[in-house]
């Protein structure tokens, strides 16, 4: 596999992400995806949520490419399937084990000793399943026809996890900035593009300051910095990613956030909530569009790699957790 070379230095020939998405073809799926999961119960929910994830893949391009999302509805369905099944077997034996401590220890007692065990248990596997979530969203993630992949080990990515929130609640908060660049950069360094990774380098004092001045400013101007404040968080990620001889960039502005947000309010009272699609594609082209890469990307020297597929019972359990931390970090 090859690594990011790290002597980058800058290059005089940015490449801009676009995005192409049209309103018309997505409330034409919006409005067939809604209309068949009503009329399934719900069950094409799954197949409408893959096929959601596809267009706005598609849509997205690089160099006159587009990704693509390869997970399928079957699978998701299934995978939903066993994650509940696996929550209902950890509910009835939580239940069988404290039935069993009561008769023994008593009920009072042996709620309050079960109830502990299964938050314990709990904390231990969140960064597990939102392992087992990236691993199976970056296999069904592919570019120009060559999937991504992420490769940590759940081992050191637990350790991590773990002592990441740790120190970040015994610091009553005040680790959060290294926790989070620690974990988002381990993410990012194992994950690849073919036989190619990422790197990430950025400073935990940075984001500290990005969160002081954020949360400050967003409270005494009533709100109205928090458009800058998520423009800085998503800069702060975006302007460090490296691939390759390249780096990407970000030019997203508050001024821009906060722009789109009044005329995405403006167009869905106007329309009485009709341009939603419209709304949403906007403003994922706003953040998509912020987006450059330094240089061109050598794909004759990326080749594809056998792929570790993931769980899309993980997915499930994961998808969640995976959704808020990634609003987090970029």
């Amino acid at each position: 596999m090859s690594e990011t070379n790290l002597d980058f230095t800058n290059a005089n020939n940015p490449q801009k992400f676009s995005f192409t998405g049209k309103g018309g073809e997505f409330i034409f799926l919006l409005f067939k995806n809604l209309f068949l999961t009503i009329i399934t119960l719900g069950i094409y929910w799954f197949w409408a949520k893959v096929e959601t994830t596809k267009f706005l893949y598609k849509n997205t391009r690089f160099q006159g490419y587009s990704f693509d999302y390869h997970a399928t509805g079957i699978e998701k369905l299934m995978g939903f399937l066993k994650a509940v099944g696996i929550l209902i077997g950890v509910g009835i034996v939580n239940g069988l084990v404290a039935w069993i401590l009561g008769s023994i220890i008593g009920d009072a007692i042996a709620r309050v000793l079960m109830g502990v065990v299964f938050y314990l248990v709990l904390f231990i596997a969140i960064p597990i399943i939102i392992l087992g979530a990236l691993r199976f969203r970056l296999s069904r993630t592919s570019f120009n026809g060559i999937r991504f992949q992420f490769l940590g080990d759940p081992k050191e990515f637990t350790i991590l996890f773990l002592k990441s929130v740790g120190l970040t609640t015994i610091t009553l908060g005040f680790y959060a900035p290294w926790a989070i660049t620690a974990i988002t950069t381990y993410i990012t360094q194992n994950s690849i593009y073919g036989n190619h990774a990422f790197d990430l380098r950025v400073k935990a004092e940075e984001l500290l300051f990005i969160l002081l001045k954020g949360i400050l400013f967003s409270f005494v101007t009533f709100g109205i910095y928090s458009f800058w404040f998520r423009a800085n968080l998503h800069n702060f990620f975006w302007n460090n990613y490296y691939f390759q001889n390249g780096k990407t960039s970000s030019d997203l502005t508050g001024g821009k956030l906060l722009i789109t947000a009044l005329k995405s309010v403006g167009l869905l009272f106007i329309s009485f909530g009709i341009a939603l699609p419209w709304v949403i594609l906007m403003n994922r082209k706003v953040l998509v569009e912020s987006l450059s890469f330094s240089t061109s990307v050598d794909f004759d020297s990326i080749a594809d790699m056998p792929i570790k597929p993931g769980s899309a019972t993980i997915e499930n359990l994961g998808g969640d957790a995976l959704d808020s931390f990634g609003s987090i970090a970029g």
